[in-house]
């Protein structure tokens, strides 16, 4: 789902009349990731996405924790949301 949720952020500057909609889309992919990493809680506070995250768990990026953190960190940066970035990164 990762990787689908960078696609749909990529679209969004190819064809600008859909930017919203293809964003949407990335968001709601990478929140979908973000739940279902194992051993971690998120509180979901208004549009603000609070990450506590199990250090040493899985080191992997592609399959593990990192990727949808990162590639969280990325889709909220488009979005403008700087708090949630900062979360992603920080935890």
């Amino acid at each position: 789902m990762k990787g689908i949720a960078l696609l749909y952020l990529r679209l969004a500057t190819l064809f600008p009349t859909e930017k919203d909609n293809y964003k949407s889309k990335a968001k709601s992919l990478i929140d979908s990731s973000l739940e279902k990493l194992k051993g971690n809680k998120f509180i979901f506070c208004s549009f603000y996405l609070i990450v506590k995250y199990d250090i040493g768990k899985r080191i992997s990026f592609l399959a593990g924790d990192p990727g949808p953190l990162a590639i969280a960190a990325v889709i909220y940066n488009d979005l403008g949301d700087r708090k949630t970035v900062n979360k992603c990164i920080d935890e």
